[in-house]
């Protein structure tokens, strides 16, 4: 498993149950996880949304991006994933920043896209990223 995070009630986890690998999310206290729908199977490094709405998690490859999915308010579920942040070089560890009022969602992500492994701070969109 890579990476850990609690979100709205549930366990969210990146690793493989039986011959099924991805990003998963287990109902708290009791429930059978599922996989997020949408996440690839070398999901890593999840991170939940302070409202449990949304989560951002790295996809690794030979080319590593962030990718967003959300919550969908009637079921419950996380639904379809979308590629959020992508370069030719490297970007993970997504993180969002914890009590940033809604409306301001940001969140940070480690990338090596200046030519070094530094931290950058995104918009909710994944755009007007910057140096921290």
């Amino acid at each position: 498993m890579t990476g850990l995070a609690w979100c709205d009630g549930s366990l969210l986890f990146a690793g493989q149950i039986q011959a099924a690998r991805g990003l998963w999310e287990l109902p708290f206290p009791a429930g059978k996880p599922a996989l997020v729908p949408g996440a690839g199977r070398s999901a890593l490094s999840p991170s939940c949304s302070s409202d449990g709405k949304r989560i951002v998690y790295s996809e690794h490859s030979v080319d590593r991006n962030i990718w967003v999915t959300r919550k969908d308010p009637q079921t419950g579920r996380f639904g379809q994933s979308r590629k959020l942040i992508a370069s030719s070089q490297q970007e993970h560890s997504p993180s969002f920043f914890a009590g940033w009022p809604l409306y301001r969602i940001r969140f940070a992500i480690v990338s090596d896209r200046s030519g070094a492994q530094e931290i950058w701070i995104c918009g909710s969109d994944g755009r007007a990223a910057h140096t921290a």
